[in-house]
């Protein structure tokens, strides 16, 4: 069996109130990619409840395909890396948009680190 490398992936969403933002597009030709870890670093304390979605081909799907990674809506501190909680299935096939999604129970800070670890294939 091959052996698979994983890779992570960071990016500052921003403020996400009630809202998606894709960020990532699985490459065609990949294989797809399997999400194994998953974490958020908020700049400013507050409550927010994100989600690690399988956002479609065309990235704007709000969660239909499948929910890969959640940190419930709950008060954060500041400047803490926080674990998100990895779905069971966290698989997301080739073309499709991983996305972030604010699930309307307050708002991301100005800064806010969403950062996945994943290998290709299944």
């Amino acid at each position: 069996m091959a052996e698979k490398h994983p890779q992570t992936n960071v990016v500052n969403v921003g403020i996400v109130s009630n809202g998606l933002m894709p960020v990532f597009q699985v490459p065609t030709g990949s294989g797809g990619i399997t999400i194994t870890e998953a974490h958020v670093t908020f700049k400013a304390a507050g409550t927010a409840g994100l989600y690690l979605i399988n956002a479609g081909a065309v990235g704007t799907a709000t969660g239909a395909a499948g929910t890969l990674a959640t940190y419930g809506g709950t008060a954060y501190t500041a400047l803490t890396p926080i674990e998100m909680t990895v779905a069971s299935s966290p698989y997301i096939g080739e073309g499709s948009f991983v996305a972030v999604k604010e699930d309307n129970t307050g708002a991301s800070s100005g800064t806010t680190l969403v950062s996945f670890t994943y290998f290709y294939g299944k």
